[in-house]
């Protein structure tokens, strides 16, 4: 069984190195489909966007966000 990473279990370097990541890019080299929708990018469609803006995400759905971890 899978078990999530909580942020305890990051070291310092990963946070720092995820801080600095901007997913819309990532996503991008991974093949996701990513579009620029005024100052931000948006993943997915639907009810299921979820909105990149540098490593910050939010999703309306769940109406959660975060950063890169």
């Amino acid at each position: 069984m899978y078990k999530s990473k909580l942020p305890q279990d990051f070291t310092e370097e990963q946070k720092t190195s995820a801080s600095n990541t901007d997913i819309a890019q990532m996503l991008l080299s991974q093949g996701e489909k990513v579009t620029l929708k005024g100052k931000e990018y948006v993943w997915g469609e639907g009810s299921n966007e979820v909105k990149i803006k540098g490593n910050k995400w939010y999703s309306f759905y769940m109406l959660k966000g975060g950063d890169a971890i």
